[in-house]
């Protein structure tokens, strides 16, 4: 079941605390401990359906997309503390005052499809999933650069006969399995050698009992397996997170063989 009190919430830190955190994720500073958790409780309310909101899935992507208006317009922003950044809140209001001269309702801000949060931790992003997972939402990758893959991919397969085209997997597999061949950057910063965030919560889902669905324009996770999902926990997350590398270095093929097997069914496809 949900955590339904802030009690029920930090007494499932009680493993992994706040300090764990801190111990594996060194590249982020977690000033304020009492801020972050309850930061962290609201998102996981609002991801969870605990707390009401017009949308019953949780969208995926880079940061990018907190700072397109046709999504924001759309899907509005999901937050327990306010936007995460001083761009977004000028862009905000923007679209606010905007919206005002055309008679039409404001962006959503707080709960909303997409994650953005002033008090932003790696802890605040797990409860995102957790509380994702308890409310058996579905995660959906929103990503327009896919668009321009099956195109390109098939052009390539015309001068090089051995090229896969888009398509030669089952479904639209094929088509994002190029897009992420084609983006490595959607998974791995290479200005710093480290995983995206986007990485944590596809294992995330993995762990959690979820499967992809791939269409033409989107990529989307479903639960398939409940049993897993009302027992997704920090403990757990953390605890598969470092299986698969994610707290240490050198191990961006560990990683990526573990997404692709989750997406593909393959360690290989990536």
């Amino acid at each position: 079941m949900p955590w339904t009190t802030l009690q029920e919430f930090v007494s499932e830190l009680e493993g992994p605390t706040v300090g764990k955190y801190q111990e594996l994720h060194k590249w982020h500073k977690f000033e304020d401990e009492l801020a972050v958790l309850m930061s962290a409780y609201r998102v996981y309310k609002r991801a969870c359906g605990l707390l009401p909101g017009p949308f019953n899935f949780i969208l995926l992507g880079d940061t990018k997309i907190r700072m397109d208006p046709h999504l924001l317009r759309n899907f509005g922003l999901l937050s327990g503390a306010g936007v995460q950044e001083a761009d977004e809140k000028a862009m905000l209001q923007i679209m606010k005052f905007r919206a005002i001269q055309r008679g039409l309702p404001p962006p959503n801000i707080g709960t909303g499809a997409i994650l953005s949060d002033s008090t932003w931790s790696p802890l605040l992003n797990d409860a995102l999933v957790i509380g994702g997972v308890h409310g058996y939402r579905e995660f959906h990758l929103a990503d327009d650069r896919v668009d321009s893959v099956e195109a390109v991919t098939n052009l390539r397969a015309r001068f090089e006969p051995s090229a896969p085209k888009a398509g030669d997997l089952p479904g639209y597999i094929g088509k994002w399995r190029a897009f992420f061949k084609r983006f490595p950057d959607s998974l791995w910063n290479p200005l710093y050698n480290v995983p995206r965030v986007l990485c944590r919560e596809l294992l995330g889902l993995r762990v959690f009992g979820y499967e992809p669905q791939f269409s033409a324009h989107q990529l989307t996770f479903k639960p398939r397996r409940t049993g897993l999902s009302m027992g997704a926990n920090f403990r757990t997350y953390l605890s598969e997170l470092g299986k698969a590398g994610m707290f240490s270095s050198g191990t961006e093929k560990t990683i990526l063989a573990n997404i692709s097997s989750f997406l593909f069914h393959t360690p290989d496809a990536l």
